[in-house]
């Protein structure tokens, strides 16, 4: 039997099942009939290459030979992956709050979710999707796989039954695979958080100026309430709608046992108190006051494009920069740099010259850079 017909055999034994559990539940415990469990129901499968070894684009960074000075960044989506160990346990409570409360005790498929979305879903006509952190996960993961062609990547998010089969199938397998720990770390460093934060480094940097480890209970709160509605970023969106899901998680975090009563109530009362930051993307992005390191950049960027280990052609290279989360540690020197801009305009002054070249040798070596 071939993937399709499974699929379809898949879709239409579990509308059979959920339609049982719909009905038994009205007559049943809720634990004798939630206690089946969807890994009982359902076959695993052999997981892809996006879920085996996950390729999620990461900025790179260029810096200066001391490996330290940030000359500039280079990316599609500002991301850099964190461990979860180093992600507050406070931001970790609030997306599971936010997103997942049973995420510690399923298997990677909620069956009550599942089943409350079924029934609204045939009553109501609304589009319940009943998706863990887990099935969430997998969506993200194959939606952002560079190596998948656009019409595999819009196959993992189309809005069809055929789709949260296999995302069901992969999430039940993902879970016998690795644990819930490596799961929820993944997901956080996949998640969109508006703003152009992908991940939650970014996500602590881009609002809070901040790292992850060091997230109070408001920021926590306030990153996890983003996840479902990134639109609503208070730096470029509604500022009130963020209050109100941030409100939202606190409520949760509480009824789930993750913070209590008084202080969810004072994170409700605090200030946003926004600190954006951005990351700079290329050579134009160079910081102001260090313009003239805008010409070394240029210089990197075609030696870049020139090396055949990046890509088979220039287009392939600049994907490797912009997505494959490298460490760039350069031969610009800040000290001689700036030494060697003083002395020029000495002679040229800025009113005169715009870009002016010099050349620096290095003593012993004969090795020469062009300063500009």
């Amino acid at each position: 039997m071939n993937r399709a017909y499974l699929d379809k055999l898949f879709t239409v034994v579990l509308a059979g099942v959920l339609a049982g559990l719909a009905l038994a539940a009205a007559a049943l415990p809720a634990a004798l009939v939630f206690g089946l469990g969807v890994k009982n129901l359902m076959p695993y499968t052999v997981l892809p290459e996006a879920l085996k070894t996950p390729q999620p684009a990461q900025r790179s960074n260029l810096y200066a030979n001391d490996g330290r000075t940030l000359i500039t960044s280079f990316y599609v989506e500002d991301r850099v992956d964190v461990p979860v160990g180093e992600v507050a346990p406070v931001m970790r409570d609030a997306i599971v709050a936010a997103e997942d409360v049973r995420f510690y005790e399923h298997h990677g498929v909620d069956v009550r979710g599942v089943a409350r979305a079924f029934t609204a879903n045939r009553r109501e006509g609304t589009r319940q999707g009943a998706s863990t952190l887990t099935m969430q996960y997998v969506r993200n993961a194959l939606a952002g796989d560079p190596r998948l062609t656009e019409e595999q990547r819009a196959a993992a998010t189309e809005i069809t039954v055929g789709r949260k089969i296999r995302e069901m199938r992969y999430a039940l397998t993902l879970e016998r695979q690795i644990g819930k720990d490596e799961i929820l770390g993944r997901y956080l460093n996949i998640a969109y958080f508006g703003a152009g934060a992908y991940g939650i480094a970014a996500a602590s940097k881009r609002y809070f100026s901040t790292t992850p480890d060091r997230l109070t209970l408001a920021q926590a709160a306030l990153l996890a309430g983003l996840v479902r509605s990134p639109a609503d970023d208070p730096i470029n969106g509604d500022a009130d709608a963020a209050r109100q899901r941030r409100a939202y998680v606190l409520d949760r975090m509480v009824e789930t046992g993750r913070a209590s009563a008084a202080d969810a109530e004072a994170a409700k009362a605090t200030e946003l108190a926004l600190k954006p930051n951005t990351t700079p993307n290329d050579c134009a992005a160079v910081p102001a006051d260090h313009n003239d390191w805008g010409f070394f950049c240029d210089w990197f960027t075609q030696w870049w494009n020139a090396q055949p280990a990046f890509g088979e052609n220039v287009d392939e290279r600049q994907r490797t920069l912009r997505r494959g989360g490298w460490k760039i540690v350069s031969s610009l020197d800040p000290d001689v740099q700036a030494k060697a801009s003083e002395q020029v305009r000495e002679i040229y002054p800025e009113t005169i010259a715009r870009a002016a070249p010099t050349a620096v040798v290095q003593p012993g070596t004969g090795r020469c850079w062009p300063w500009r």
